[in-house]
């Protein structure tokens, strides 16, 4: 009986564990304060549906405002199902049928990007409505390995409350499954302080100083001939740099040429002077005066010695002009732009453009008193761009026109005959594409769109045209750009095509400050997608830099990163130093550079000065692009573009999209025409579908794409990036083997020999970096804890053999470029378990 009774029971247990359903969503009620959920917008309060808080959510003007929580889905899992409690009040529509209070799902794949479409919502309203239970089931696509929910007012006004949230996966059976435990190669090993002190001497790690060619101009001013950037004496040039931002443009004369030296040896012969207007920047240009009509004399002169002192090093400037200034009333500016730096106004209003000349003439005429050259004759000028991430058809939100512009731009829209009862239409970015950003007609918009689309492009074309015929007057003799905006809509691109110099920005998993109204002093704990580029390269930096790219014209990237506190982020520096370099950009200029010692001011997101991972990898970086060390592709293939794709929507060319492999094979660009671009069949070889293997035309480089593995091997440099956890990789010049799920190993030679002649080349050693006490969210979408300002870098476990090297002696280097003792390998077997530090210099006796 007793048996029958225990059997009964174990049924019965059996039974519930499968059928009993679990809410896999952390702290549904909002109970507890912060925990499980990705915020952007919205305060616990005690209006609750039950227990004793809920969220709150309220905006006075359309925006995206509310929380997020994103869950790893199981194997097996079949369906999810989602529950949850809403009211709301005074809830306007948006422009889309979408913009409105809302409880909404998202699938997302390896790369967090939306699979199988977007779904149903599972509840939405508009107006006003006490709490209501939503709910909706869904079948979970084959692609996905997450689930994003969603509670937010979705670009739409009023006041929305959350409570009560349910989340449960189901299997095939319906038996239901218990969401996985994210992680990631932070959680791998044991960790060490970086020590950072030193790094005010004047160095990081080494010194590449060799690479650059002082002083500054000697060569004369940059031309562009036969589509790349040389100088007047014929000297062909390639530009690996960083950025200057904001106050940090105006340093101090100890601090400038303690930069300065600094900067070449880390090989950087390009400086980008970045935000020197902005309001918020102290000091900027203007002096942070009342008005923008005249500049500082204080801030000229720090600028000008700033400039001298990186011109006897050899690092020339990228001036960049309209940027985030603050037109003013008492500028003359009677009706205030819609953003800051004159965003889409900038280009047609006639007091902004007056404005904008008249600080071109002050600038550009204005005389270094330290090199006694005028900007405009300054051959270490090498470009300036006449507006930061911009368009005349919209920003990145949309378009932000305010009806005082708008009716400007509508009175020069029909004062053409051509568009005579015509309506100038507007548009905006359609972000549903996993790929990249296309153009649209603006939801509920009756405007003529071919029409609309020639009269802006000539809008822009007229401004790129203007501005340069007035820098030209004025003798600026250096290389012009129109804007950087960085997404790859055919018709503002072909308009900068008009231009010396085309220039684009890329980011690689940049912190969704705009999910937090952006307020940029909580980018370190905005929402991030936390993926690799090595898994999914087909969105990753270089596919998206090549889709900007147009035969015959020099193309600079003046802004890229990999940022913090993605946990993939090493991979980034050397991935693109070598395939810009495949592909034969002119110049890489990663954002930014502070002149602080690590770990001691400011935010981690972007300055390369606090990520020693990154500062490592410009150790190998640096001679990959602007030495000898890669080859250029030799082949060029053209994406032909017609007229009728770039003045139609959506004004974009799949070519890449559909060819992804081809940008890591070998040169790709755009051009304008009828004829055919180049046929493509015979570089399919380079692409082994079945080990997603791409291997550049050169042969000098591979990836790995379902691995997340580049192999670089050259005779100079060779090496492995990605995850070489429990494998082993040979080479010419070394054998690696590491247990740590990510890092990246790279030998790159420092007498500029072969490696297998080098008496002295570095090794490069790199191991994720964390600060201590960093604590990541479940779904590791986001950092919950942000830890003190100690960095900290994994211990690298492993080994590394030096091919046919039986006496060689290596010296780990810290970033003040200071040698630490002398550590003996056993033979020519190192055993690097125990080291703290990235790069080695190893000498062969």
């Amino acid at each position: 009986m007793k048996t029958q009774i225990a059997c009964s029971l174990l049924l019965l247990f059996s039974f519930f564990s499968v059928h009993a359903q679990e809410n896999q969503l952390k702290n549904p009620g909002f109970e507890l304060d912060g925990d499980g959920w990705n915020y952007f917008g919205g305060l616990r309060i005690e209006d609750t549906h039950s227990g004793k808080f809920c969220l709150k959510v309220t905006q006075e003007k359309p925006s995206w405002a509310g929380a997020e929580q994103i869950l790893r889905l199981p194997k097996k899992v079949s369906s999810v199902e989602v529950k949850g409690w809403m009211k709301y009040e005074n809830v306007v529509q948006g422009t889309e049928n979408y913009e409105v209070v809302r409880i909404a799902v998202e699938f997302l794949d390896e790369a967090g990007n939306v699979t199988g479409g977007y779904p149903p919502v599972v509840g939405n309203g508009v107006g006003t409505a006490d709490w209501k239970k939503f709910e909706n089931t869904y079948d979970v696509p084959e692609t996905a390995v997450k689930v994003k929910l969603q509670i937010s007012l979705a670009n739409c006004a009023g006041t929305a409350f959350y409570d009560d949230l349910e989340l449960y996966m189901k299997g095939e059976g319906g038996e239901n499954l218990k969401a996985l435990k994210s992680t990631g190669p932070i959680d791998w090993g044991s960790w060490y302080t970086i020590p950072v002190d030193a790094a005010k001497t004047g160095s990081h790690y080494v010194d590449w100083s060799s690479l650059l060619d002082a002083p500054a101009g000697k060569h004369g001013f940059a031309i562009v001939k036969e589509g790349r950037i040389y100088f007047n004496d014929g000297t062909p040039i390639r530009f690996w740099g960083t950025n200057l931002v904001a106050g940090k443009c105006f340093p101090e004369k100890k601090q400038a040429d303690s930069l300065a030296l600094r900067l070449s040896k880390m090989g950087c012969n390009l400086l980008r002077l970045h935000h020197m207007d902005a309001p918020w920047a102290t000091p900027n240009i203007f002096g942070n005066k009342e008005t923008t009509r005249f500049l500082s004399n204080q801030s000229l002169d720090k600028l000008d010695y700033l400039i001298s002192a990186l011109k006897k090093k050899g690092i020339y400037v990228f001036l960049d002009l309209l940027v985030h200034r603050d037109f003013l009333e008492s500028d003359g500016v009677a009706n205030k732009p819609p953003d800051l730096g004159g965003k889409q106004v900038g280009y047609f209003d006639e007091k902004l453009i007056q404005l904008q000349k008249e600080y071109i003439k002050q600038l550009l005429t204005h005389k270094n008193s330290y090199t006694g050259l005028a900007y405009k004759d300054e051959p270490a000028i090498v470009a300036s761009e006449f507006i930061n991430e911009s368009s005349a058809f919209l920003h990145f939100q949309g378009d932000i026109v305010t009806p005082t512009y708008r009716e400007s731009l509508e009175e020069k829209f029909i004062a053409d005959p051509q568009n005579s009862g015509k309506i100038l239409a507007r548009f905006e970015l359609d972000y549903s594409s996993k790929l990249s950003p296309v153009l649209k007609q603006r939801t509920g918009d009756k405007g003529d769109v071919k029409e609309s689309m020639k009269f802006l492009s000539g809008i822009e074309q007229k401004y790129y045209s203007t501005m340069s015929a007035h820098m030209r007057s004025l003798g600026v003799k250096y290389l012009l750009s129109g804007s950087n905006f960085p997404n790859p809509v055919l018709v503002y691109q072909y308009d900068n095509t008009k231009m010396d110099l085309l220039t684009t920005n890329d980011y690689w998993d940049h912190p969704q400050v705009w999910k937090l109204n952006n307020e940029w002093e909580k980018i370190e704990i905005a929402p991030i997608n936390n993926t690799s580029i090595l898994k999914n390269h087909k969105i990753g930096p270089i596919n998206n830099i090549a889709k900007y790219r147009w035969k015959d014209k020099p193309l600079i990237v003046t802004e890229y990163n990999m940022c913090f506190p993605n946990e993939y982020r090493l991979e980034g520096v050397p991935y693109l130093a070598a395939y810009s370099r495949l592909q034969g950009f002119d110049g890489m200029l990663q954002f930014h550079f502070d002149p602080e010692v690590a770990g001691q001011e400011g935010k981690y997101s972007f300055a390369i000065n606090n990520m020693p991972d990154h500062l490592a990898q410009w150790v190998a970086a640096a001679p990959m692009f602007l030495g000898d060390y890669i080859k250029e592709a030799p082949s060029f293939v053209v994406d032909k573009v017609t007229e009728n794709q770039i003045f139609s929507l959506p004004s974009y060319s799949d070519f890449i999209d559909i060819l992804d492999y081809l940008p890591l094979v070998t040169r790709v660009g755009k051009q304008s025409g009828e004829q055919a671009g180049t046929p493509t069949e015979s570089f399919k070889k380079y692409f082994d579908e079945a080990s997603q293997t791409i291997t550049s035309e050169t042969k000098e480089l591979s990836l790995n794409r379902k691995a997340g593995i580049i192999k670089i091997n050259t005779a100079k440099v060779q090496g492995v990036i990605g995850a070489l956890k429990d494998s082993v990789f040979s080479f010419p010049a070394i054998t690696i083997s590491l247990k740590n799920p990510w890092a990246s190993v790279i030998a790159v030679s420092k007498d500029k020999r072969p490696l297998n002649e080098s008496k002295h080349y570095y090794l490069v050693v790199t191991t994720p970096v964390r600060t201590k006490g960093m604590k990541y969210s479940d779904s590791r979408n986001s950092v919950s804890e942000i830890g003190d300002r100690i960095l900290q870098a994994q211990f690298a476990m492993g080994t590394i053999k030096f091919n046919g090297k039986d006496q060689v002696k290596i010296r780990p280097v810290n970033m003040s470029g200071s040698k630490e003792a002398e550590i003996r390998p056993v033979g020519n077997l190192l055993n690097i378990s125990s080291s703290r530090s990235f790069v080695f210099e190893v000498v062969v006796e």
